[in-house]
């Protein structure tokens, strides 16, 4: 399953446990707090586990992307550009 991942942090704004936790799993920036990922886990099973890393006032959002998806971009980050043309046919 393909997923968009973005996060906000609210208070404390130190990135690395989650940028550790999405770079250990082969994910790609495509903007500053948006990342893109290929996984066998679930929605709710990422979510879940980008948790464990985050505080409780942060917030997530975790969506399943499917093959044929329309999508477009503008100055994006071109690791993400080439995830989605790699995984989401425009």
């Amino acid at each position: 399953m393909k997923y968009i991942i973005s996060y906000d942090q609210h208070r404390d704004r130190d990135y690395t446990p989650v940028w550790t936790q999405l770079n250990g799993w082969g994910a790609k920036r495509v903007l500053e707090s948006v990342w893109l990922l290929a996984s066998n886990l679930t929605a709710q099973q990422i979510r879940d586990q980008l948790q464990t890393v985050t505080r409780k006032e942060d917030s997530l959002l975790v969506v399943e992307l499917k093959q044929g998806s329309n999508w477009g971009t503008y100055q994006a980050q071109t690791p993400g550009v080439q995830w989605l043309q790699q995984n989401i046919a425009a």
